[in-house]
């Protein structure tokens, strides 16, 4: 009887064990995947954010290429009017 009683207190102690092994590792896995969840949030907000500020810059740039080319073409179209009232 005494060998049944530690057979069975044994088994059920190794089934508790196993389950709560078993509920740490979920939880530590769901932990895991909580942080992953995070750091690819942080991840995506950072391009979106670089990839405002770089859209922001080329604009920005483009503008500035568009006044520099006005400029030539008022300075050039000057030009011209001198040389035709020369003429």
């Amino acid at each position: 009887m005494t060998a049944v009683y530690i057979a069975v207190t044994a088994i059920a102690a190794l089934l508790i064990g196993f389950f709560t092994c078993m509920l740490y590792n979920k939880k530590v896995s769901e932990a895991k995947v909580g942080t992953a969840k995070t750091q690819a949030d942080t991840i995506v907000e950072e391009a979106k954010r670089t990839a405002e500020a770089r859209a922001k810059e080329m604009l920005l740039e483009a503008k500035e290429e568009s006044i520099k080319i006005k400029h030539e073409a008022e300075k050039d179209a000057k030009e011209l009017r001198g040389e035709v009232q020369r003429l």
